[in-house]
């Protein structure tokens, strides 16, 4: 059977005990978190690199497709006895490729200023978490640390503590026992 001091001493490891899971259920999901947000960053990065990837397919497309017709015409149109419209196609053919090119740059250019702009900007962001990450990891160490050595100065003194109070109990029922017997 536990005394009282016993039983004191077990509750005061059990409430610091409690007290450190506590703390390190924090950091552990504090840990978890962070790489959730970094998982979450890489994969809006993979995103926006697939996005890029897809715009610069459907513009080579766009531009092989056009170059694919005018071939065709003007292999169909070879064999036109007509020199001067077979001329006039090409002048005209030259103009609407030039046109569509400024419309392409046109409509291309803001969009790959604003996707390059977004990916960098999001890896600059991804950069900037994981190295706030590694930076509270590395304080949480540190941390974890100082909090182990000011835990064991704890219990040490509280342990003392309710040892003192234990002596001081027995002296004072011995004193009491010896005028009992007076």
């Amino acid at each position: 059977m536990f005394t009282t001091v016993d039983q004191t001493k077990k509750i005061i490891d059990t409430m610091w005990v409690n007290w450190e899971n506590g703390v390190q259920q924090v950091y552990r999901t504090q840990e978890k978190i962070g790489e959730f947000s970094l998982d979450a960053l890489k994969q809006q990065q993979d995103m926006l690199s697939s996005i890029a990837t897809n715009q610069k397919q459907v513009e080579e497309e766009i531009k092989n497709s056009l170059n694919e017709a005018v071939k065709l015409f003007k292999e169909n149109n070879v064999y036109g006895k007509n020199d001067e419209f077979v001329q006039l196609f090409d002048t005209w053919n030259e103009k609407m490729m030039g046109i569509v090119n400024q419309i392409q740059q046109l409509t291309s250019t803001p969009s790959k200023a604003l996707l390059t702009l977004t990916e960098q900007s999001h890896e600059r962001m991804y950069e900037a978490v994981k190295q706030t990450l590694e930076n509270q990891n590395k304080l949480h160490m540190e941390t974890t640390e100082k909090i182990e050595k000011f835990m064991a100065q704890i219990k040490e003194s509280q342990n003392k503590f309710v040892s003192a109070i234990e002596e001081q109990t027995t002296k004072t029922a011995e004193k009491s026992q010896a005028k009992k017997k007076n």
